[in-house]
């Protein structure tokens, strides 16, 4: 168990699951606590841990799309502590999509290439000849639903070419509300005409995402939509962190 590849949150939760210990409507119903045991969620049979991880429909809705077990079983749980705490359920397919998310954000966080190198910078710098420098940016305030996000263009003299600012709400991890700003940069970009393009920003785990295997990330819709914007842009993008990226 302590050798699994994942967060720390989610092997405590595997190690809860395997003793029987989640507090499931049955498992709070042996405790003496009185509630109704049938599952909050398809309120159909009683909830039991198997209920609630496999056998809930909601649950067999997820588990056929996915090989990342663990981290979807942790995810079902936390959308299923939604449903009986803030009464919100979820659809299957954006279980699937936070999951996955969830598990490359960890993976993006922790995984260093040694053939690379960051330089980072307090201070801006403006692109070499030719190119157009994008940076973004997102804010997630902590207890709100709001994400804030921005994007500005400059040329290799500074002049700022374009830019855009906007609130969203809805509930993003950081990791994804700066995915979300890089986007939203990418479609500014698309607008103008130039050959190369680099994108600035200060969240490293979001460069890290171009570090690792696209093959499977790019298989769930919200990657999907990122890497249309890179593939659709017409210029040739590179990614850096602070200042400058040594590939």
């Amino acid at each position: 168990m302590c050798s699994l590849p994942i967060s720390s949150k989610v092997r405590l939760f595997v190690w809860h699951a395997f003793l029987e210990i989640l507090p499931t409507m049955v498992s709070l119903g042996y405790r003496g606590i009185d509630c109704d045991v049938v599952c909050p969620r398809c309120k159909d049979k009683i909830e039991s841990i198997s209920h609630a991880i496999l056998d809930c429909p909601t649950s067999r809705a997820v588990w056929k799309f996915s090989r990342f077990w663990k981290v979807l079983a942790w995810k079902l749980w936390c959308e299923r502590n939604k449903v009986v705490h803030e009464g919100e359920d979820s659809d299957p397919q954006d279980i699937l999509d936070l999951g996955i998310a969830s598990f490359d954000e960890w993976q993006a966080l922790h995984q260093v290439p040694v053939q690379s190198q960051v330089v980072g910078s307090d201070v801006w710098l403006p692109p070499q000849l030719g190119y157009l420098k994008l940076n973004v940016d997102a804010s997630v305030s902590p207890g709100s639903n709001h994400i804030g996000i921005g994007a500005v263009i400059r040329d290799e003299k500074g002049r700022i070419l374009g830019a855009m600012a906007k609130s969203m709400e809805r509930t993003f991890s950081p990791f994804l509300a700066e995915c979300i700003a890089l986007r939203e940069g990418l479609m500014l970009a698309k607008e103008l005409e130039s050959a190369t393009l680099m994108v600035e920003t200060d969240a490293i785990n979001v460069v890290r995402l171009f570090w690792i295997t696209r093959s499977f990330l790019w298989k769930v819709r919200f990657w999907r939509m990122l890497n249309s914007c890179l593939s659709n842009c017409g210029i040739q993008v590179f990614i850096t962190f602070g200042v400058v990226l040594i590939m």
